[in-house]
């Protein structure tokens, strides 16, 4: 059963049976408990108002042997012992002489040995319950007795009420309940209904007006999932939207190319347009693998970084993927790598040190020179830097070639603008700062990531 108002209802219900049957046996056991119980205190307080209420004139009319043998409520009836009332006797403890009985008890005491408290008598083919009180100076005892039979018939009866008034309870709470529960989820059945009215990319936030306060929280976390949702829907978006608008110039260029060399009445054009074509292509393969790193770095937005990876080995790894490039530039790439472990994603990375050295080896001349520096900082932490000797970048434009798709005015090297913006988000996954300067001879372009120390104890090594 997964309906959380059935299950609240039936436990509720279940509650309040079980509390009713506890109830109602406490309640029993408080009423025959002996002496203390309410059978017996009823006989006790009867007999008491008995005793109080008897006039002390009565013992001296009772002496007279010419009178009559006690007082009479009108005629005297026939001696009958019923089960079903109670009965009482007041005696005359020093002259052993009845003074008084209720109709119908029997002449003879109740309790002959006249003790006192409670005791159980069987008369008449009846077991009886008997209770003895008398005055504080002794002279009278008044005896009040009544029939287990009557005891139990009584007990019953007014068990019988009291399960009435029970059963009308419960019935007055599970309507009760139910009401409540209703009211209570109908907002709950109003949001549902919402929700599957809605569009199928519609992620707005669920309204949590009228909820109750227990739910709250359970709305907050949809509305944070649906957040989280609609901003990985935003960037698949924009994502197609990046690769529509960057593929389309470098496809157009791609097929002139091609229509060139096609069209080449002689070998030298041909092979002319050819290799523009290929250049073309591997700018193509380039960007395309920058918008897929876009695309991965998406998913890592809200990811916990939990291995530690040797960054000296990410560095020459990707400097062996970038060696033939430098090479056909003509450029000498040195490394200066000392073994160093950050907490984070190897493949994002991959990606920061790959388009620092894409962009250093693109905007390098012919038989310049990069350096690749890694060690760890003097405060803590591990601090990568890549410096060429090129251009240069200005000042003013320090910052802002970290915005995806900006190119620097004036540059006659063309890129996607989306590399160092790349180089800005793999950072800032990592908590890394990043501070751009000159590089190499007073000239050129560096740019320095510095990450920030393993906290903990070092866990196992993970490339």
């Amino acid at each position: 059963m997964n309906s959380l108002g059935k299950r609240l209802f039936l436990t509720f219900m279940l509650i309040l049976v079980v509390f009713s049957v506890i109830s109602r046996i406490e309640w029993m056991h408080e009423y025959t408990r002996a002496e203390t119980g309410l059978w017996d205190q009823s006989l006790k307080d009867v007999a008491s108002q008995i005793v109080m209420s008897t006039p002390r004139r009565l013992t001296q009319t009772a002496a007279s042997p010419d009178g009559p043998e006690n007082y009479r409520l009108g005629a005297d009836p026939p001696y009958l012992f019923k089960g079903d009332e109670l009965s009482f006797q007041i005696w005359d403890l020093h002259r052993n002489v009845l003074l008084m009985r209720s109709p119908g008890s029997p002449p003879s005491a109740l309790r002959p040995d006249f003790g006192l408290g409670f005791s159980d008598i069987h008369l008449s083919e009846e077991n009886w319950r008997v209770y003895s009180i008398s005055d504080a100076e002794g002279l009278i005892q008044v005896q009040v007795a009544k029939s287990q039979t009557q005891l139990r018939a009584e007990f019953r009866d007014l068990l019988k009420r009291s399960m009435r008034m029970t059963l009308l309870f419960v019935v007055a709470m599970t309507g009760a309940v139910w009401f409540v529960l209703r009211r209570t989820l109908r907002p709950l059945n109003t949001l549902r209904q919402d929700i599957l009215a809605r569009p199928a990319l519609d992620l707005t936030p669920l309204p949590h007006a009228n909820l109750p306060e227990e739910l709250q929280p359970f709305i907050d976390a949809i509305n944070r999932l649906l957040a989280r949702l609609d901003e990985a829907v935003q960037n698949e978006k924009r994502f197609v939207a990046d690769a529509a608008h960057e593929l389309r110039t470098p496809l157009a260029v791609l097929a002139s190319h091609a229509e060139v060399a096609r069209q080449a009445d002689n070998p030298a054009a041909t092979r002319e347009a050819l290799d523009k074509l290929q250049q073309g292509i591997a700018r193509s393969a380039r960007l395309a693998e920058q918008l897929l790193d876009q695309a991965r770095l998406d998913a890592l937005h809200d990811a916990q970084l939990t291995e530690t990876v040797a960054l000296d080995r990410v560095i020459h790894v990707m400097a062996r993927e970038f060696e033939s490039e430098a090479r056909a530039k003509q450029l000498q790439l040195k490394l200066d790598v000392a073994p160093c472990r950050i907490r984070g994603d190897v493949d994002a990375l991959g990606v920061l040190v790959g388009n620092l050295l894409d962009n250093a080896i693109r905007h390098g001349h012919v038989g310049g020179r990069i350096e690749v520096r890694c060690h760890p900082a003097p405060l803590g932490g591990v601090t990568l830097s890549v410096a060429d000797n090129g251009p240069g970048v200005p000042t003013d434009e320090h910052e802002k070639i970290f915005d995806r798709f900006y190119r620097v005015p004036g540059n006659r090297e063309r890129g996607s603008g989306i590399g160092l913006s790349l180089v800005a988000r793999v950072a800032a996954l990592h908590g890394a700062t990043r501070l751009c300067g000159s590089g190499l001879d007073g000239r050129g372009f560096q740019v320095t990531i510095t990450f920030p120390a393993l906290a903990g104890p070092q866990p196992t090594l993970e490339t």
